[in-house]
């Protein structure tokens, strides 16, 4: 179990990162983002984001990605902000 929380500890703490660009793609008018889009834009392997993302329990759809509001609420939840 302790191992388990080491691991995620270094997902826990981009969390915020993805929080802050995700506000700022809702600010452009952006509804959908990619994984791919979201590791461009933060200079991440796109398997690290969709990783990190998969700990929140955030859902997107193949192919298409996630809507932006849901995905910023989901992550607010998973932190407890």
């Amino acid at each position: 179990m302790a191992k388990d929380k080491v691991q995620k500890m270094p997902s826990i703490k981009r969390l915020p990162g993805y929080l802050q660009e995700l506000k700022s793609l809702r600010k452009e008018g952006r509804q959908v983002v990619s994984t791919t889009l979201l590791a461009q834009r933060l200079r991440l392997e796109s398997i690290v984001v969709r990783k990190d993302l998969e700990i929140t329990g955030a859902t997107g759809s193949p192919g298409v990605g996630y809507q932006v509001e849901e995905l910023i609420n989901d992550i607010e939840v998973f932190l407890g902000w």
